[in-house]
């Protein structure tokens, strides 16, 4: 199977949750080195992610924003 897009959702709360999250992450980022991996999150979790460089993008989504179905992030589901 060729994975070239992987979107990983933290939408959670804090910084803690992406900590948390962050070897899932990063081991996505090593067992598929071919494809896109793109992090959805809050503030300030985006900040700690920008540098990693397994990640290809970071998308800083305003909280309650998502919650409308026009907003652009939804694209990314489909």
């Amino acid at each position: 199977m060729h994975i070239n897009r992987i979107l990983f959702i933290d939408l959670l709360g804090g910084i803690g949750d992406v900590l948390i999250a962050l070897s899932a992450i990063q081991a996505l980022g090593r067992s598929y080195p071919e494809a896109q991996l793109t992090v959805l999150t809050f503030d300030p979790g985006c900040e700690l992610l920008l540098g990693d460089p397994l990640i290809h993008q970071v998308i800083n989504v305003e909280r309650g924003a998502v919650r409308q179905r026009d907003h652009p992030v939804w694209s990314l589901l489909a």
